[in-house]
């Protein structure tokens, strides 16, 4: 999945995927900002998601705030672990 593709706007009780993350860290590159999210539910895996500045001034999205997020189900790939 591409970070770019992490959803945070318009999210429904009903937008599958949905979960909620705390914003780790978030770098600014330009035109958008890197962050990184740690699910709640799933607090070993890390989610890297990538905001356009227009989304970080619109939600004003900071450090160690709780956002919620969604990974469309069209863009998941799944692979088999390792045996």
């Amino acid at each position: 999945m591409r970070p770019e593709e992490v959803q945070v706007r318009g999210l429904g009780a009903d937008t599958p995927n949905r979960f909620e993350a705390d914003i780790v860290a978030l770098e600014f590159l330009g035109a958008f900002c890197r962050a990184e999210l740690r699910p709640v539910l799933a607090p070993e895996t890390m989610v890297i998601a990538d905001f356009s500045a227009n989304a970080m001034h619109d939600l004003g999205f900071g450090e160690g705030q709780r956002i919620m997020a969604a990974l469309p189900p069209a863009n998941l790939r799944l692979f088999p672990g390792a045996p």
